[in-house]
């Protein structure tokens, strides 16, 4: 054969040094074991198989002929099957995810012959289910079959040094590739047959095995121990052979990883029942005492991997008279030499350690106590990790009756164990422990224990078992991925979350499997080395190393995304405290419990949750989960009545929505965020199921934080271009306002938000729904839709009008119709009309509260004309969102047919505010206006200046210190605050005395009138002493005396401007944080009031009365309700008495003075 020719095809095959491939296959002949080059892309590592090969290539096609024998030769192999043709016994299930009760029989491939009909040679003694034979009944071999033979070792060889170590001593061993994988397994402990075919291999008389009962029958076996032991471990290490060469060359290895694991825990179980029987042989005075290996861990999930330790306990009664010390030291005895057994070096490599450490009391503990004992223990003293532990507890070898009964009454303390203090928060400790013994280098590569490891899945997943157990008899399953589809069935998780969690931990298993395979080892770190990290590749179908990496750190962060999503549920901790009495929610209990809780209604009560719990849908018993944790909740808040009506009505609203009941059993801290709203605020109880998407806001305190107003202004862009009518627009706005008040709500009712944060954003959500209305306004008067966004639209004009800008009043005393014969004489031709909307008051100092007035006043003008919006002509306060660059390079714009009335556009303005029913109303004050309701709505630029200069009073210019463009034009709102600021930051000489004089008398006019609400005055948070008035008024008075020489009293905020004087040593630091934070307690008892009522009016700016409504206002405050009034009042009169220093200018005496 041609050397290059061979060398490129192993080149292809996988081979990484294919020279001295083609050299060890001239000297083997392929041929001849009718192999090709191209067989070997199998192989995990080709050219580890090959080695493996050639040192096999005398002894393996003699010892197995048939597997290299030619299509139509003859073959010796037994059976029917090839090896171990037994089918196993029907069986039923124990109830843990195990099959029971039937005959043993095959596993892979008839692995384990005995019982059944006689498969091929094991190891350690020839043929051991039968003689000489053939495959099919007619000494024909399969072409096929023996093809698949060939690639089951091959796979085996590529990978596992250890299987082609044992291959080199027990060639014969490779029979058991013959037979096709079968992935039943049997379920059961190991059993006597398992001797008698030790016995069978050492030659012993049939009549003295153990079925006899003959003593003989030990005695000869204990002269054979260390033959026996060799048989043993060679006859392991066979089947392993077998289940790995039917794993690697499985089509999809991941979906027969539970039947792999399986598999291998029925080879080792039936391994620790033949080492039991040897060592009670070679132990005297066994017949004296009853002996039970109880499988832990995965052994006793029946999930082990090939290299994993067994963990045990055993259990040991007297049998007879027996003493019960005599009985343990002899049970004593018995499990040490169990131990060696399997463990010890000898003539065959070890299998794996025993691993005790699970028993009570851990390594300080008897090796074995009695049943009473154990029990004793976990009664006193068992700690919340034992019991999980115990969890996995299933009877392995021994005494079948006392293995059974320890199971029995050992699994009453699981279910019970999560009713123990602290037992979640336990289970979440020992979690990180876990993670904390991993060396700092490996926190990233084990498979094992780390992050997003293997553990993550068997940590949720048991702790899901051990809170919902004790109700749900059926999701008590010990092995993993049984436990896992019983809990999604169960509805404790999702479906989408169940079948993730098995399908990555399915994977991560098949990589655990492969790294053990290698050496028959323990493998717990993902492999570095770069030679290492391409077989494993290989064996787990990965294109390369890296790839494998790359899948490696995803799968990982997906395992620990979903571990944390669940394993931490708020939920758990509650649920696990609750008797199950509580849990059934039967009727008797679920009176007497609501009762205690606090509900001032339990029939009602009842009434909902029968309600909510009705039938059998996924939903309905989701909600069965949930409402015996929410019902505390509820309860921890100040109405839960109203609380639990409330969930009610959303949850039928929601109906059978699929992610409404998962978002609360699943989102984290989203069913108790729910539960603190809906028990505090009115408002969010009416608003949440009107907006039902916003529950899942609840999840993350990210989601709860405002929009800025940049997204809230792309959002109505996107929104706007798939409206098509202005009314559509403007509700776009308001929809958006309603949605972030709810947003603002929640987060001031959870505390995520302090006051200043959630009055800017409140401003802003009325910003943007004023921005709505008046692009809805222009898009009507024919504005495109990028003219509208800027806040202008081109218009015609009469032929006899002049061209330019209005140029302002035609003079009267007041100004009186300028605006009106500016619009009588038309617009000028080709020209543009620019609008802007000029907030006022709380909204343009962005401290508007839930409920909050909104002030503001239209300006407009006359210009040139212009393209559409470019960058530098965007809408007011959305610098990031300007017209397109198709937009702003487009040609001369069309105007429209007909004259653009100003007035028109403000009233439309105010009439998509509140028109239409689908969202609520803004109502718009217009009042601060230039001459109030008597002026124009809509006032030009230069009307505004001039009136301003000539006619402005000192409370106009008050005004103006909160005025702020939020809508419309840009350049025109730029405009507008040049024209006011010289009104309200007035230079040198400054404002008058006169002037400071009338301020103060105008304050206490005010103070004067009657108080709305006829309440007591020092219980008004807006106009009482020390409430908002008072602190707003104290700074804007500093604004009007000093803001022309500080800067920094520019602004429109309140708290800015305290601040700035503060830092300009206008005002002492004590005072002004004194003002600042009795305005902040203002604002959120107002907000607070508004949130508890679901409503304003008069009576909610007064301090609440009511002890239920007190409850409620102070747990959105976060304090006891009986202090709210009480810290208000503090800070109020603290309040006052600087107000009366610095507003009144009195030391200490009443301003009154003034009068």
């Amino acid at each position: 054969m041609n050397r290059n020719s061979i060398s490129s095809r192993l080149r292809a095959a996988g081979f990484t040094d294919p020279q001295r491939a083609a050299r060890i296959c001239a000297s083997l002949d392929l041929e001849a074991l009718r192999l090709s080059p191209e067989d070997f892309a199998i192989c995990a590592d080709p050219d580890r198989a090959l080695l493996a090969l050639a040192r096999l290539e005398k002894t393996l096609p003699a010892a197995v002929p048939q597997m290299f024998a030619p299509a139509g030769g003859t073959s010796d192999v037994s059976g029917d099957t090839g090896v171990g043709g037994g089918a196993a016994g029907a069986g039923g299930n124990d109830g843990n995810g195990r099959g029971g009760g039937g005959g043993t029989g095959g596993e892979v491939g008839g692995t384990s012959g005995g019982a059944g009909a006689a498969g091929a040679a094991g190891a350690g003694g020839g043929a051991e289910g039968g003689g000489a034979g053939d495959v099919d009944g007619a000494g024909i071999a399969s072409e096929a079959g023996g093809q698949a033979a060939r690639q089951r070792l091959l796979a085996v060889l590529g990978l596992s040094t250890a299987l082609a170590d044992h291959l080199a001593r027990h060639p014969e061993a490779a029979q058991v590739l013959l037979a096709a994988p079968r992935w039943e397994t049997s379920g059961q402990a190991g059993t006597a047959w398992e001797v008698e075919r030790l016995a069978e291999n050492l030659g012993l008389p049939e009549t003295s095995g153990p079925a006899a009962g003959g003593a003989q029958f030990s005695a000869n076996l204990a002269r054979s121990s260390g033959a026996a032991i060799a048989s043993l471990r060679a006859r392991y290490c066979s089947e392993i052979l077998a289940i790995a060469g039917a794993d690697l060359t499985a089509p999809a290895a991941v979906e027969v990883m539970p039947q792999v694991a399986g598999q291998i825990s029925d080879v080792v179980t039936r391994t620790l029942e033949a080492g039991l029987q040897l060592a009670q042989a070679e132990t005297p005075g066994a017949e004296k005492t009853r002996l039970a290996v109880i499988a832990m861990g995965k052994t006793g999930g029946r999930e082990l991997n090939y290299a994993s330790d067994v963990d045990v306990i055993y259990v040991a009664e007297p049998r007879g008279q027996v003493s019960e010390a005599e009985a343990l030291h002899i049970a004593e005895k018995i499990v040490v030499r169990l131990a060696q057994i399997v463990s010890q070096a000898g003539a065959e490599p070890a299998l794996w350690a025993l691993d005790t450490n699970l028993r009570p009391e851990g390594g300080r503990g008897p090796l074995v106590r009695t049943l009473a004992s154990h029990l004793d223990y976990y009664r006193t003293w068992g700690q919340s990790w034992e019991f999980q532990a115990l969890l996995k507890a299933w009877f392995a070898a021994g005494d079948r009756e006392l293995g059974a009964a320890y199971v029995e009454e050992t699994r009453p303390l699981v279910w019970q164990a999560s009713q123990r203090p602290d037992f979640v928060e336990d289970a979440r400790a020992m979690r990180q422990r876990v993670e904390e013994t991993i060396a700092s280098q490996d926190q990233e590569l084990h498979v094992k224990l780390g992050r997003g490891g293997l553990r993550d899945v068997e940590f949720t997943v048991q702790l899901l078992q051990l809170v919902h157990g004790r109700a749900d008899p059926n999701i008590r399953q010990s092995n993993t991925l049984a436990a896992l589809q019983a809990l999604a069935e169960g509805t404790y998780i999702s479906r989408q979350d169940a079948a993730s969690l098995d399908r990555l931990y399915r994977w991560e298993r098949c990589l655990e499997h492969r790294l053990q395979l290698q050496r028959l080892r323990r493998a717990p770190l993902f492999p570095t080395q770069e030679g290492e990290l391409r077989r494993i590749a290989r064996a787990m179908g990965e294109m390369s190393g890296p790839a494998l990496a790359e899948k490696f750190r995803t799968v990982r962060r997906q395992v620990r995304g979903l571990h944390e999503n669940i394993f931490y549920r708020p939920l758990l901790p509650a649920a696990a405290q609750l008797s199950e009495s509580d849990i059934s929610l039967e009727r008797g209990a679920a009176f007497d419990r609501l009762s205690a809780l606090g509900y001032r209604d339990p029939r009602g009560a009842l009434g909902h949750i029968a309600a909510l719990t009705r039938g059998y849908s996924r939903t309905a018993r989701i909600a069965r989960q949930l409402l015996p944790v929410m019902l505390g909740w509820f309860a921890s808040g100040p109405d839960p009545d109203a609380g639990l009506r409330a969930f009610r009505i959303l949850s039928e609203k929601m109906g059978s929505t699929s992610w409404y009941m998962r978002e609360l059993r699943d989102g984290g801290p989203v069913a108790q965020r729910l539960c603190t709203v809906l028990a505090r605020s009115e408002f969010l109880a009416r608003e949440i199921p009107e907006l039902p998407e916003s529950v899942a806001w609840l999840a993350r305190d990210e989601h709860l934080q405002p929009r800025t107003f940049s997204q809230l202004t792309a959002e109505l862009e996107a929104m706007g271009e798939r409206r098509e009518t202005s009314l559509e627009i403007a509700l776009a706005g308001r929809f958006l306002r309603r949605r972030e008040r709810l947003r603002i709500g929640l987060a001031t009712a959870l505390g995520v938000i302090d006051t200043e944060t959630a009055r800017r954003a409140l401003s802003q959500a009325t910003h943007i729904a004023i921005q709505a209305a008046l692009q809805a306004a222009l898009r009507e008067a024919g504005a495109s839709p990028a003219q509208a966004r800027a806040g202008y639209i081109r218009t015609r004009r009469k032929d006899n009008a002049p061209r330019g800008e209005d140029t302002g009043m035609n003079t009267g005393p007041r100004g009186e119709n300028t605006d009106i014969g500016c619009q009588e004489r038309g617009n000028p031709r080709g020209e543009t009309l620019e609008i802007c909307v000029i907030a006022m008051g709380s909204l343009g100092g962005e401290e508007s509260g839930f409920a909050s007035d909104a002030d503001a006043l239209f300006v407009y003008r006359y210009g040139p004309e212009k393209r559409a919006a470019g960058p530098e002509e965007s809408a007011f306060c959305t610098e990031e969102s300007a017209a397109g660059p198709e937009e702003s390079t487009s040609s001369m714009e069309t105007p429209v047919e007909n004259s653009v009335d100003p007035q028109q556009l403000a009233s439309r303005t105010l009439h998509f505010l509140r028109e239409g029913s689908a969202e609520p109303p803004v109502e718009i004050d217009t009042d601060l206006r230039p001459e109030g309701k008597q002026g124009p709505l809509a006032r030009s630029l230069a009307s505004s200046a001039s009136y301003y200069q000539e006619w402005a009073q000192t409370w106009e210019k008050q005004a103006l210190l909160r005025a702020r463009p939020i809508a419309g034009s840009q350049t025109l709102g730029l405009a507008f605050r040049e024209v006011i600021d010289p009104h309200r930051y007035p230079a040198a000489p400054g404002f008058s005395a006169r002037e400071v004089t009338e301020v103060r008398r105008m304050k206490l006019r005010i103070e004067k009138e009657r108080i709305p609400g006829g309440g007591r005055a020092t219980h008004h948070v807006k106009l009482g002493p020390g409430g908002l008035a008072d602190i707003e008024w104290t700074a804007q008075l500093l604004q009007l005396q000093y803001a022309g020489q500080v800067p920094g009293l520019r602004t429109t905020s309140t708290v800015e401007a305290l601040r700035a004087a503060a830092q300009a040593g206008i005002l002492r630091a004590p005072d002004a944080s004194e003002l600042i934070e009795a305005w902040q307690r203002a604002g959120a008892v107002r907000d607070a009031r508004f949130l508890a009522r679901g409503t304003g009016g008069p009576k909610a700016d007064y301090l609440a009365t009511d002890p239920a409504e007190l409850a409620r206002v102070g747990a959105i405050l976060g304090e006891p309700g009986r202090e709210v009034n009480e810290h208000y009042l503090k800070a109020a009169r603290r309040a006052r008495q600087v107000v009366e220093r610095v507003f009144y200018g009195q030391e200490p005496h009443s301003p009154t003075a003034l009068a």
